[in-house]
């Protein structure tokens, strides 16, 4: 199924620092570009603005699945 917008928020359960640093690591060592994380007024929060692209649509179901694995966890 094609989705209904072209954009979505992730909110992040870790600091905007912490974020970051995650972008970072997903752009450099997996190619994965998250935007550009934001300050939320809760500090251990941060949110993403994440666009749904072709490249994103390309991606197979489990490959994504693992990356929110890794998001998710990417800090504990």
């Amino acid at each position: 199924t094609k989705p209904q917008f072209n954009m979505l928020h992730l909110i992040l359960p870790f600091s905007h620092e912490e974020a970051v640093e995650l972008q970072r690591t997903f752009a450099t060592e997996k190619g994965i570009w998250l935007g550009n994380p934001q300050v939320t007024a809760h500090p251990n929060q941060s949110v993403i603005e994440w666009y749904v692209g072709d490249n994103l649509l390309d991606i197979e179901d489990d490959e994504l699945r693992s990356f929110f694995t890794e998001l998710l966890h990417g800090f504990k």
